[in-house]
């Protein structure tokens, strides 16, 4: 049984929480040690460095790939073709990237918010040279924030970080619409940006109670945080309290005080976390203050400010990689390099 983190207000309003375990102990330490299997490998960015390297281990992939298949779904299918190089003169600026990498991380953002890939980033030209633009923080990676990286640079820093990568190029329509120097003109403007962490939950958090997982209780979120800040308080604060603070338009330092706050408020704290983040926000953090950007987040920030969503109220930060790639701004039907035929004859896609 738990005591309600947020005092007299939070009882009154929530009353208790109780949960249970599913199983028994030993089979949650069994789910332990599966879950272990699937985080730990791929833990630097060195390529060359076992089961610790840039590169995700066998048993890490299969691990993952079973969650995939038992959790979701979805089939992963293992193909001939493995590699497939994409000339620079087929890519425009704006055309979307989505990627999955076997380490856990994810495929439990997948799992969380029913997309068939977690990364994305952007394709974006500059002076004549292709560049691909992103908000990333990731172990694996080189460089952290938001950053763009020459083509050719990108494409071998993802073979080592064993990325699976989709090409989503843009139709003709969209290519017309898309402002190449309003793009980089906001490239310009929030290059530098530590990654999003501040709101790294909420874009896929929209209602009260259908957005968790089955597995969760909806009650989960706020429980789980208030018992990991007494462990690590700088990164609860910064992952989770601040975001709600804003939408409280609060103080707080604490799970406690959150949950009062929004009790006072008549809200319990999934109903704070429902309530949709806006585009300008100021989260504070190092290396400096600014916006908060997760990389869909920052694609679909490329994408209004290159005017493809025209003059709709539309807030980037409440997309979610299924979100973007769900948006009629892709060409399912053009004509594919050989190489992408010869590797998938049946994908619309590279």
């Amino acid at each position: 049984m738990h005591i309600p983190v947020g005092g007299n207000a939070d009882f009154d309003f929530g009353g208790i929480k109780v949960f249970h375990f599913c199983s028994g102990w030993v089979k949650e330490i069994e789910s332990v040690l599966y879950t272990l299997e699937a985080f730990v490998g791929g833990l630097s960015d060195h390529p060359l460095i076992p089961f610790i390297g840039s590169h995700t281990p066998a048993y890490m992939e299969r691990a993952n790939i079973k969650f995939i298949e038992e959790g979701m779904g979805i089939t992963i299918e293992s193909r001939p073709i493995y590699e497939v190089e994409l000339p620079e003169e087929y890519i425009n600026s704006g055309d979307f990237f989505l990627i999955m990498r076997l380490d856990g991380l994810d495929p439990a953002i997948m799992y969380a918010t029913g997309a068939h890939g977690a990364h994305c980033v952007q394709a974006l030209w500059f002076d004549g040279e292709l560049y691909i633009v992103e908000s990333q923080d990731a172990w694996y990676w080189p460089t952290a924030g938001i950053q763009r990286t020459p083509y050719k640079t990108w494409i071998k820093q993802a073979k080592e970080a064993s990325f699976n990568v989709i090409h989503l190029p843009l139709n003709l329509e969209s290519i017309a619409k898309f402002d190449e120097k309003k793009a980089q003109d906001w490239f310009y403007q929030t290059e530098g940006l530590p990654y999003g962490y501040h709101n790294f939950i909420y874009g896929w958090i929209d209602t009260v109670r259908d957005n968790l997982p089955p597995v969760l209780p909806n009650e989960f979120s706020p429980i789980m945080f208030a018992m990991l800040e007494k462990i690590i308080p700088g990164a609860v604060y910064n992952l989770y309290i601040e975001g709600l603070n804003k939408r409280l338009n609060s103080d707080c330092h604490n799970m406690p005080c959150i949950a009062e706050v929004a009790a006072n408020q008549g809200m319990s704290v999934q109903d704070v976390m429902a309530i949709p983040e806006q585009d300008g926000w100021l989260y504070t953090g190092l290396p400096h203050d600014g916006m908060a950007f997760v990389c869909s987040a920052y694609s679909a920030s490329i994408y209004k400010a290159a005017g493809m969503f025209d003059d709709m109220d539309i807030q980037a930060t409440e997309f979610t990689p299924r979100d973007v790639y769900n948006l009629n701004f892709f060409n399912t039907t053009k004509l594919r390099p050989q190489a992408c035929v010869d590797a998938d004859p049946n994908l619309p896609y590279c």
